[in-house]
């Protein structure tokens, strides 16, 4: 089955109908009905902590989303293991030309440990290591 990574703004572009991708993540999100959605409690931390401070019905979407996510078969959350954290962090450290998060990191290791190169988000630097962002493909 393809796997498909889901980054942090995707989640926010699904969320908040004023993101500049928000369209792009509807139109995407249509054409995976046979792919297994991967990502990362790492992922999940960084999109609740984007929500946090805009307000309680933000709030109160992201945990339903996190809810909804965690019961969908189609939808993988990895835990944040030291391993894979060891190794995100030893990308971080190699990469210190580029802008990278070190959640960024974090899910570019999973990916390559997965044998994943397709990934939902508008993020640049996953493309400067080769993998096709989703929601830049035809920007």
């Amino acid at each position: 089955m393809r796997e498909v990574f889901a980054d942090t703004s995707y989640w926010i572009a699904l969320l908040l109908p004023t993101d500049d991708n928000h369209a792009k993540a509807l139109e995407v999100s249509q054409s995976l009905t046979n792919a297994q959605i991967v990502t990362t409690d790492s992922v999940m931390i960084e999109l609740f902590n984007f929500f946090g401070e805009r307000g309680e019905m933000f709030r109160t979407s992201v945990s339903a989303l996190h809810r909804s996510l965690m019961a969908d078969n189609s939808v993988t959350i990895l835990p944040q293991e030291r391993k894979m954290l060891t190794r995100a962090i030893n990308l971080y450290d190699q990469r210190k030309d580029k802008g990278y998060s070190l959640t960024d990191c974090f899910s570019m290791s999973v990916m390559r440990e997965r044998g994943m190169d397709e990934i939902l988000t508008a993020d640049h630097h996953f493309e400067q290591e080769g993998l096709i962002a989703l929601l830049r493909v035809g920007a």
